[in-house]
């Protein structure tokens, strides 16, 4: 089965790599992930098959593209056509091909049909590179035409600002720049299968950039095909570069071409555009008398050139006669599309085509017989000593001169005169030096950053740079804020990489565009990159006054005037030789100002292009002067005291040229478009500059310096002064700035020590105010208790604050922003504690035994003291927010803190009655016995006081015989209730009156404000999940215990949150009711009508409420007797056992149980109501009716126990357990009332007994600490009912024994057992 699957996802990859190649690398990962991921055989299948389906898909688009091939036809005297059989054999046979080729072999043409051949550009198209647009145009119309297709169909083209390609296309011509940047959104070229690399040996950086990202990927993409074709210079350094690929050579031109050396005469050489012209029109007019046929192809080296020589051949060699015999034709990059065509199109005259070296490689004119090579052309050479990118017209090389000759035998025997001699040819380089040699390194780096390449150093050049010149590179880059320190490219490197010039000229017209003074700088930018046009110092006025700008002395602004001047002049039309004798009388070159207009034109163009606005009105002065400096930035100096000399970049010394204007002047800044060190170090083209203009331009390149940080209380921040350096010179020697961003560590230290230590603030916030306010009563305390070691020193405080405040926050204005948020969460976050402030060594013996806080039910109290004696708030206040108030426990508090626990014990023996007190000797033993090691117990500090009397000296005391009221206020705990603000709302010392003026208050708050998920109301069936026993939540910043619970609403039942577990399960014991009687509705309906007697029953239980003065409210008694027996119903039919519902499962269990026996339960409940109803009105007829005084004491006594054990809700709130034997315990009271009169006394005495331990049992119930101690003593509270029976009806009997010892007992232990 394995071996299965291995042969079909090998059968899938054979099929795969028939796919687009755009497709495959997608198609490829699909099939891995299916052979790795492990799935179920169907889904496996499904797979395979959508996989299938999208191969499938793509091979017949693969097929569709190999049916739109045309017949292949070839023109058979071309020499790469001779050698098209090898040429396909080691395509098909090797990765890459490197195909040498003189002009004229057809390799350009021919060799992308032959790809069709063998099948190429199937699976993807065939790029095919040129290095110039209109060569890219002329081979895919050329290309097109041989294939009998339109451009646009089987071949498209695409160069910059215009594009006729698209995915159908099987060829593709465009520029190598295009290529370049289409690695961009296709790392991989994956739309293409096969790339040739026409004219590589011209080597432009696009070309060698090319080279170094094809080695990469060729080892990813083994189905992409490389062909370079070349002339035969480099073919082996090609070869080499890709790994030893073969070189196929083929023969060049296919007519012979006689080479002429005709020199200027009388040793002239071609200086300028004059006598090229001339030079031209000789050899027109022989070639005129020699031959009636063919046409001429002129190379010159520059746009300027050309239009100089069309004017002199139109007035010199295109004389009336020749003017209908021949016609002259520009060509050159910058024309339009239209008028480049024209070279191309059949013409009836003789054509002398005038053209850069755009015309020596890949096009090829009609009819060209003639070659008539000046030998020259501008070249893009980045000059060392001017730091800049500058165009120069310079010699060309023997292969480039080989070019242009062989351009003259594609079509028939050609003639190349080269203006030359053949001594000059023979002297000159071999083959054109690599762009990337004589680029400036800072535009190689920029370039490959922008592309996103690796850096220069890493990437495999043919020729590596060289590493100096790289650093130089990348300084320069970063002085122009092009790259960062971590050489990664900047938006400024991004827009700089866009603007096709040297960088530093670049960076210039960028600001400049952003300054609106783009065509003064362009005109600048452009002198600075040719021949400085002046034979000597010019001066024409007052030069250094812009139109619109301040007066600035500055040699670029004579430039400017300069400028202006010839254009002045030239818009005159003076003619030529006069137009020369003005430039001559002026000591300026006519050719480099042509050649200064030129440049300026097309960086002109350029910019316009990139959507660059030239100004219309003149710029200002400071702006030019700041667009330069963006550039120059490495260039400007500081006079120093030293007479002539300025201190320059990184500690040079160098002088003003004496040929410039400022040099008298002595300007204190100055800006040098270059430094020339002749006879010394000397600084040419200079401007005055103002020294402000400076930081903000180099801002990346300044180092500060700073010295005195300083906490400002005005201010609100750490500043310091600051000293700003450029280069090591000093541009701004002293101002005051904020110390935060720059060193952010010690200007918190500042910041802390003074703001938040010292208090060194404008206002006060209620944090410091409290700190300041603490500090001030500890070192009180200090000077009471002459004692000076008891606070801890400043660093202490520190490091409080530096602990809790952000690492980032410095300063006055975001301290305040973080405090107040974090203050929103807890309020004293910031402030100071007692504990903190102590020394360590005494911290344990002193503080600890009065802490700050005080936990209780999971909540902790903030604890206040004052030592003032007689003041109401002297002692300990434990300030509870309102919500919490119910959370406060009264036995709790009772224990204070620690350091008062063992005065307050002392104190209550202390107002013992001595008779009681005499007997605990000694005191401070039993006080030990009692404290302990000082800390609270959950028992209330009297039981155990009681406990210990009674157990331990024998004697019995209750509760009633302490007296808090007797304690010194300050062994009292004092309650301060406050809201969410701080603010007090009520106060005292009795907690319980405290809660029961505030309690549903503070149980409402308590819920609303922290219950969050558990606050819902409408329940009206179990659909909330579980009930949690208890939970922890987060209010102020703090952990707050709250305890979930279901409260009875009439109509449904809501959760709320709780504030003590007890309170919880009685409230939940009603919510659990009525949610029961809701569910079952229709049968509490039908046992409303079911009630036996209930009117007669009516009328006793209105005695009762009669009796005890209890007003009706809206329900009339029988309602309300109803409502009673249901409620009864609901609890002694849901609650079956002692563990309280909680979960959904429980209460369907119950539900499950209660529903047969409902009715059952409801007539049970029914007979025990009527029976408790008549016994009571029983007792009321036998109350005696005597006015005396034992007698009204007795009835209040029976009433006071009838009230208590009867009260209005009694039927409701009384357990069944209980309400059963409500009929004997009345009818033990008719008992007592017969008895009475025998022997009140006794009754008296035991009603003693039992009120005491009534009072001692409902107090325990008010303090009592959980639910199961609750339980306990209310079970001990309805002994006291089985008591009475014991006592004065024992013919009834008790359902156990039971005795004064055995209640006092039981109510021991459980005040013992918490």
């Amino acid at each position: 089965m394995n071996q299965e699957l291995q042969n079909q996802d090998e059968d899938l990859l054979k099929l795969i790599s028939s796919c687009l190649s755009v497709d495959q690398h997608g198609l490829r990962n699909w099939l891995q992930q299916l052979t790795k991921k492990p799935t179920k055989k169907n889904d496996h299948s499904i797979e395979l098959q959508k996989l299938r389906s999208k191969i499938n898909i793509s091979i017949a688009q693969v097929c569709s593209r190999g049916r739109r091939v045309p017949k292949i036809t070839y023109q058979g005297d071309l020499p790469v056509v001779l050698s098209k059989d090898e040429i396909k054999r080691h395509i098909d046979e090797h990765q890459v091909v490197i195909l040498c080729g003189e002009t004229g072999s057809g390799k350009t043409t021919q060799l992308p049909k032959m790809l069709l051949e063998i099948g190429r550009g199937m699976c993807g198209q065939i790029a095919h590179t040129q290095p110039r647009r209109i060569a890219a145009r002329s081979v895919a119309t050329r290309i097109a035409k041989e294939l009998n297709s339109e451009i646009g169909d089987l071949v498209g083209y695409q160069v910059r600002f215009s594009d006729r390609s698209s995915p159908e296309n099987l060829i593709k011509v465009m520029t190598d720049g295009i290529l370049l940047a289409e690695t961009q959104t296709d790392r991989y070229l994956t739309r293409y299968d096969t790339i040739i690399i026409d004219e590589a040996h011209e080597r432009n950086l696009n070309v060698d950039f090319l080279f170094g990202y094809l080695k990469r990927i060729l080892k990813k993409r083994p189905d992409l095909k490389l062909i370079i074709t070349s002339a035969t210079i480099d073919s082996d350094k090609f070869s080499s570069h890709f790994d030893q690929a073969p070189i196929i050579e083929v023969s060049g031109r296919l007519y012979p071409v006689e080479i002429r050396y005709q020199s200027p005469e009388n040793d002239e050489s071609l200086e300028d555009s004059e006598s090229i012209s001339e030079a031209i029109c000789r050899v027109l007019e022989g070639i005129d008398a020699e031959s009636s046929g063919g046409d001429v192809l002129v190379f010159l080296p520059g746009e300027r050139e050309i239009k100089q020589s069309l004017d002199s051949i139109s007035k010199s060699f295109l004389s009336h006669t020749r003017r209908c015999l021949w016609e002259a034709l520009p060509l050159y990059s910058r024309l339009s599309v239209q008028e480049q065509n024209k070279v191309f199109m059949p013409s009836d005259y003789r054509r002398v085509i005038l053209a850069t070296n755009i015309a020596e490689t890949s096009l090829t004119i009609p009819k060209i017989q003639f070659v008539i090579d000046t030998g020259l052309a501008r070249v893009k050479r980045y000059s060392y000593r001017n730091k800049v990118e500058m165009l120069r017209v310079e010699k060309v090389s023997q292969a480039s001169a080989n070019q242009r000759s062989g351009r003259s035998g594609r079509v028939m025997d050609g003639v190349c005169v080269r203006l030359y001699s053949q001594e000059d040819f023979e002297q000159r380089m071999v083959h054109e030096e690599p762009e990337i040699l004589r680029s400036s390194l800072a535009t190689v780096i920029l370039r490959m950053s922008a592309l996103g390449l690796d850096e220069p150093e890493k990437f495999p050049f043919i020729d590596s740079p060289i590493p100096r010149a790289l650093a130089d590179g990348y300084q320069l880059l970063e002085e122009l804020g092009a790259i960062n320190r971590k050489r990664r490219l900047t938006s400024i490197g991004k827009k700089l990489s866009r603007i096709p010039v040297d960088p530093r000229v670049a960076r210039m017209i960028l600001a400049s565009n952003e300054l609106g003074c783009l065509s003064e700088v362009l005109k600048l930018a452009a002198a600075l990159s040719v021949q400085d046009p002046r034979e000597r110092e010019y001066a024409l006025h007052d030069e250094s006054t812009p139109k619109n700008g301040q007066k600035i002395n500055s040699d670029f602004l004579s430039l400017l005037s300069l400028w202006s001047w010839f254009q002045e002049i030239f818009e005159k039309k003076p003619g030529k030789r006069k137009l020369k004798e003005i430039c001559l009388r002026h000591h300026v070159s006519l050719v480099r100002m042509f050649e200064w207009r030129e440049l300026y034109n097309q960086l002109k163009s350029m910019t316009i292009e990139m959507g660059f606005k030239v100004n219309e009105h003149s710029g200002r002065g400071s702006h030019i002067h700041r667009s330069l400096l963006t550039g120059l930035l490495g260039n400007i100096g500081f006079r120093s005291d030293e007479k002539g000399v300025y201190y320059g970049a990184r500690g040079i010394k160098f002088h003003i040229h004496p040929g410039s204007g400022l040099r008298s002047a002595k300007p204190k800044w100055i800006l040098a478009s270059e430094l020339v060190e002749t006879s010394r170090l000397y600084a040419r083209g200079v401007a005055e500059i103002d020294v402000d203009w400076i930081e903000p331009i180099a801002k990346h390149l300044t180092h500060s310096s700073y010295h005195d940080p300083r906490w400002s209380k005005t201010t609100g921040n750490v500043v310091a002064t600051e000293r700003v350096t450029l280069y090591g010179l000093v541009i701004v020697p002293k101002r005051q700035v904020h110390y935060g961003s720059i060193n952010p560590m010690e200007a918190r230290e500042i910041f802390i020590r003074n703001a938040l230590v010292q208090g060194e603030v404008r206002k006060l916030p209620p944090f410091l105010k409290h700190n300041i306010d603490l500090l001030a009563s500890l070192e009180s305390v200090e000077v009471r208790s002459r004692r000076y070691d008891l606070l801890v020193d400043d660093s202490v405080i520190f490091s409080f604050f530096d602990e809790k405040i952000p690492e980032d926050i410095c300063n006055w204005a975001s301290f305040e922003k973080w405090r107040q948020q974090i203050e929103k969460e807890n309020k004293r976050y910031l402030f100071l504690s007692k504990s903190l402030l102590v020394r360590k060594e005494i911290e344990s013996e002193t503080f600890d035994l009065y802490p700050d806080t005080i936990a209780m039910n999971g909540c902790e109290f903030r604890l206040e003291y004052r030592f003032e004696p007689g003041h109401i708030l002297d002692g300990v206040t434990l300030k509870a927010p309102i919500e919490l108030l119910n959370k406060v426990d009264q036995a709790k508090t009772e224990w204070l803190v620690p350091g008062l626990i063992r005065d307050k014990v002392s104190r209550v023996i202390k107002d013992l009655p001595k008779s009681i007190r005499k007997k605990i000797f000694p005191v401070s033993q039993f006080v030990d016995e009692i404290v302990g090691d000082l800390q609270p117990r959950e028992n209330s500090l009297y039981d155990l006081i009681i406990r210990g009397v009674n157990e331990i000296h024998g004697e019995e005391i209750t509760r009633e015989i302490f007296q808090d009221r007797n304690l010194p206020v300050h062994l009292q705990m004092n309650f301060m209730v406050i809201d969410e603000l701080g603010v007090e709302i009520e106060s005292g010392r009795d907690l319980a009156a405290l809660q029961k003026n505030l309690g549903v208050k503070a149980a409402e708050k308590f819920s609303s404000q922290i219950a969050g998920e558990f606050n819902k109301t409408g329940i009206t069936t179990w659909n909330f999940g579980e009930l949690p026993k208890r939970v922890e939540m987060s209010h102020q910043g703090k952990s707050v215990v709250g305890f979930p619970c279901l409260k009875d609403e009439k109509d449904s039942v809501s959760m709320i949150l709780a504030d003590t577990e007890m309170e919880a399960e009685m409230v939940t014991v009603g919510g659990l009711k009525r949610l029961f009687r809701l569910i079952m509705r229709e049968q509490f309906k039908f046992i409303a009508k079911k009630w036996i007697e209930l009117p007669r029953a009516s009328l006793q239980y209105a005695s009762l409420l009669k009796e005890q003065s209890v007003p009706l409210g809206q329900l009339s008694v029988q309602e309300r007797l109803n409502e009673q027996l249901l409620a009864a119903t609901s609890s002694q039919a849901l609650f079956q056992g002692d563990t309280l519902i909680r979960s959904e499962g429980d209460f369907t269990d119950a539900l499950k149980k209660a529903k047969p026996q409902i009715v059952v339960v409801a007539a049970q409940i029914n007979r025990v109501v009527n029976h408790i109803l008549e016994s009571y009105s029983k007792v009321l007829q036998k109350l005696p009716s005597n006015d005396s005084q034992s007698v009204r004491i007795f009835s209040q006594h029976v009433n006071a126990h009838l009230y208590a054990m009867l009260s209005p809700d009694f039927i409701a709130d009384t357990p069944y357990v209980y309400l059963e034997n409500f009929p004997r315990y009345l009818e033990a009271v008719c008992c007592r009332i017969d008895k009475f009169r025998s022997d009140p006394t006794r009754d008296e005495a035991w009603q003693g007994q039992i009120t005491i331990f009534e009072a001692q049992i409902d107090k325990a119930i008010e303090l009592s600490v959980s639910s199961k101690q609750r339980k306990s003593l209310i079970e001990i509270r309805w002994s006291l009912e089985e008591l009475r029976v014991s006592l004065w009806a024992q013919q009834l009997k008790t359902l156990y024994p039971i005795s004064f010892k055995r209640v006092e007992r039981a109510l021991a232990d459980a005040l013992s057992n918490a």
